[in-house]
């Protein structure tokens, strides 16, 4: 079967409804440890107690890995497209098929 005889792709964008909850959770999330940081700096006094150093130390902690959990998601969903369909003219590689539904 030659090129010519293969039927013709359609570029289909393909959204992932889970991808897009998990970004927002990790956004508000990164955003919450943020926000109570900023609470802490703005109302604490100005020897912290014991807890509102732990509390600092935690909101730190969990602020710096959700953000960069934030980055590696966005990052990869970058690097990683939902396009299907045929690939510019000169390429080499076979396009990609969009997956059937199944039911």
């Amino acid at each position: 079967m030659s090129v010519a005889d293969q039927p013709e792709l359609h570029p289909v964008a393909a959204t992932n409804p889970l991808f897009k909850a998990i970004l927002l959770f990790v956004g508000a999330l990164c955003i919450s440890f943020l926000v109570g940081q900023g609470l802490l700096a703005a109302f604490a006094a100005d020897p912290m107690t014991k807890a509102q150093e732990s509390f600092a130390s935690m909101s730190m902690h969990g602020f710096m890995t959700t953000l960069a959990l934030f980055i590696g998601l966005a990052g990869g969903r970058a690097g990683h497209t939902d396009y299907f369909g045929r690939l510019p003219q000169g390429s080499t590689r076979a396009p990609r098929r969009a997956p059937r539904a199944t039911s």
